[in-house]
């Protein structure tokens, strides 16, 4: 069974492969920054980033985008919790 959706190209090399895709949602004073970070590694074992601002994010990808920003922060908050008591 295949899904149909739009994928975002990445430009990225022969040997590289996205290793994992995090949700970014800073807000501050006067900005706000909503993006997906994606981390490529290579078979050197070097990782970098690119980032895919909400802007040029497709429909299906920010409606995954919100999802995995409300994991994101209770993950976050499940951490800093446990850290705290120790």
């Amino acid at each position: 069974m295949s899904e149909e959706y739009t994928k975002i190209e990445l430009n990225a090399e022969i040997n590289e492969r996205v290793e994992a895709v995090v949700p970014v949602y800073v807000k501050g004073a006067g900005y706000r920054t909503e993006m997906m970070r994606i981390y490529i590694g290579n078979h050197n074992g070097g990782i970098r980033t690119e980032c895919i601002y909400i802007e040029e994010m497709t429909p299906e990808l920010r409606t995954l985008y919100k999802i995995g920003v409300a994991v994101s922060d209770k993950l976050i908050n499940m951490v800093n919790k446990q850290t705290e008591k120790k």
